[in-house]
């Protein structure tokens, strides 16, 4: 599998934002290490690199010349920093998912008619990108991260939506 960044930016990338504890994932799964993508700094090298990096795995991986109007849905906050700055680089538009008082993610935004991906900051079983697909009106295309931690070779979302990422780390 491809990685969209230089390796001395992954290891970069990798330092800043994982820390390392005793930690329950929002996957259920215990960790000792987890990818934490706000210790990266808006506006800083990192995050540029990040951003960079997703664009490119997305112009390589989904032919967004087919589709007519292409939501990029972001995952709550780690995430949701990512798409104005994606929008910058690509020819979709950002709609950000949203947190209701008991931590339930929805989006607010009618998605009826578009295409969709879906961008989180990292991707461990897939969890965070299934609750928000069934909030997807449209037709969901493909989702991507800019960490995989699951391990797997291919990973995919129920419905057979391909999963893309900028690193892949083992934890």
């Amino acid at each position: 599998m491809r990685e969209y960044v230089a390796p001395e930016q992954k290891t970069a990338l990798l330092r800043t934002a994982i820390i390392r504890g005793n930690f329950v994932l929002a996957s259920g799964i215990q960790s000792s290490e987890k990818f934490v993508f706000d210790r990266i700094e808006t506006d800083s090298e990192l995050f540029h690199i990040a951003v960079g990096g997703l664009a490119r795995c997305i112009q390589e991986n989904i032919d967004l010349d087919e589709h007519d109007t292409v939501a990029l849905v972001t995952v709550a906050t780690g995430a949701n920093r990512l798409g104005d700055p994606l929008v910058n680089e690509l020819p979709v538009m950002h709609v950000p998912s949203r947190k209701d008082p008991e931590g339930n993610l929805y989006i607010p935004e009618r998605t009826q008619g578009l295409s969709g991906i879906l961008v989180d900051d990292v991707y461990t079983t897939g969890s965070s990108f299934e609750k928000v697909k069934h909030q997807f009106d449209g037709r969901l295309i493909a989702a991507v991260a800019v960490l995989d931690r699951s391990g797997l070779e291919r990973p995919v979302l129920s419905d057979n939506v391909p999963v893309y990422s900028v690193i892949k780390h083992s934890f």
